[in-house]
């Protein structure tokens, strides 16, 4: 026990100075719901619209999202090709660094190749 502990407790002692009236709780539920004002209860019907109303609008976003990235990588891959192809008498020519990225060849590996 702290200091100040020990000196409230020699001031006022251990003696509980907080009383309640008798019968106080077996009365409160009676008195609180007197003094609540009286109102109609309001029934909520749900539409099946209304429950399903959330579900909807998210498959909405998602569909939305789904929708411009596919839109996205389309458009990108389509610049992509035409950077990575020349097209010159009906044949087409890649770049060759952009090949060369792609099968991971180094300096080495195309001079080898050109040799042989």
């Amino acid at each position: 026990m702290n200091k100040e502990e020990q000196i409230l407790k020699n001031r006022f002692g251990n003696e509980n100075h907080f009383t309640v009236p008798d019968g106080y709780f077996e009365q409160f539920n009676a008195r609180l719901m007197e003094q609540l004002p009286e109102r109609e209860a309001h029934v909520v019907s749900l539409s099946a619209w209304k429950r399903l109303r959330p579900a909807m609008m998210a498959a909405a976003c998602a569909a939305g999202v789904l929708l411009s990235v596919g839109i996205y990588r389309h458009a990108t891959t389509q610049e992509t090709k035409a950077q990575l192809m020349v097209q010159t008498d009906g044949q087409y020519y890649y770049d060759l660094d952009e090949a060369a990225d792609y099968m991971m060849l180094d300096n080495d590996d195309i001079y080898a190749m050109l040799t042989n």
